[in-house]
């Protein structure tokens, strides 16, 4: 069992790189699977060979297998698993030398995306650049990725593929991050949790919770700077196979973020202030970034921590916050605690 089974010709030579792919595929190593469990079962009285069928080393040369006994369950069962590791085999093309189910290489096209900031002041432009991001329409986990300057650049793209594309600010907000970037129907920008005083204080926090109060949303940072840049182009994009003609992919990518103004009247004490921030709950914290929705799950949104976001004067405090909207416009409720 453990020559025939696992060392030599289960993993190191037969099963991956030698018999099982590069020099037998599915026919020469599945026959040397089959001779190791064969020979273990044998071995351990778990079936009964039979003399025909057996070639002068031993191996069985039949398409079936005669004389099991009650072990058959247990035979079928590793015999299967042996199919099932040949099968996988394909998807691990690091073992294989010659690979029959490699992925096929395409022919590629250098492209020239253009990035269009019509509107919007270059100070306001993303400082670290772009991101294009494009998702191959039949196949969802293919995917062709490229940081590329604040205007565009070149990038390299295989022919004949429809692909879904994308554009978007990566680097520069600080409290913005993304999940699940391989999968398209799963993308998300999200707002990255906070910590502060509300957390410790307000209806989230832990003694809150202790006295009987339940926290019903997640406590997320003001995105920082006030911008989220990000486009979807509606029709997908295939590069061509046309030699010596540059092909274009155009981008217009817009703010995501909403900024809302407040204005609180009639305060006392506002010569005492000395700071100011606040929380507004009911918003969203997520960006699908394939439809360009929203998610529908509220959380509460700290803001204020930098200064000029919160201001006050004679007997009123006036401030803004960013954030990706609200959560559910019909549900909304409005309880900024300063």
């Amino acid at each position: 069992a453990s020559q025939g089974g696992a060392s030599q010709g289960g993993a190191s030579q037969g099963g991956a790189s030698q018999g099982g792919a590069s020099q037998g595929g599915a026919s020469q190593g599945g026959a040397f699977f089959r001779y190791a469990i064969l020979q273990f079962c044998d071995e351990n009285r778990k079936i009964e060979a039979p003399k025909e069928g057996i070639d002068d080393q031993g191996r069985h040369t039949g398409k079936y297998i005669k004389g099991i006994n009650g072990k058959e369950m247990r035979f079928t069962r590793l015999l299967l698993l042996s199919f099932a590791a040949l099968s996988v085999s394909c998807e691990h093309r690091e073992l294989s030398l010659d690979d029959p189910c490699e992925t096929p290489d395409y022919n590629q096209a250098s492209v020239q995306v253009v990035i269009h900031w019509d509107g919007i002041a270059p100070s306001d432009k993303p400082r670290q650049g772009m991101v294009v991001h494009l998702f191959a329409q039949n196949d969802p986990l293919r995917y062709e990725r490229a940081n590329l300057p604040v205007d565009g650049g070149q990038m390299d793209i295989p022919e004949n593929i429809p692909y879904v594309p994308l554009c978007y600010d990566y680097y520069d907000n600080e409290y913005i991050h993304f999940h699940n970037e391989s999968n398209p129907d799963l993308f998300e920008a999200y707002s990255a949790p906070a910590t502060g005083l509300y957390n410790a204080y307000g209806p989230n926090s832990v003694s809150s919770r202790a006295a009987g109060s339940e926290a019903e949303e997640h406590t997320v940072a003001e995105p920082y700077p006030y911008s989220f840049f990000a486009t979807r182009n509606k029709d997908l994009f295939t590069v061509l196979p046309v030699p010596g003609q540059t092909q274009y992919l155009h981008f217009y990518p817009q703010n995501v973020l909403r900024e809302f103004t407040f204005l609180i009247r009639d305060v006392e004490g506002v010569q005492n202030i000395a700071g100011a921030s606040g929380a507004i709950s009911g918003m969203s914290a997520t960006y699908r970034m394939l439809d360009g929705l929203i998610g529908t799950e509220p959380s509460t949104v700290l803001f204020g921590s930098r200064q000029g976001r919160v201001t006050w004067a004679g007997d009123s405090i006036t401030g803004a916050f960013c954030t990706f909207g609200p959560a559910d416009l019909e549900r909304l409720v409005n309880r900024p605690s300063f």
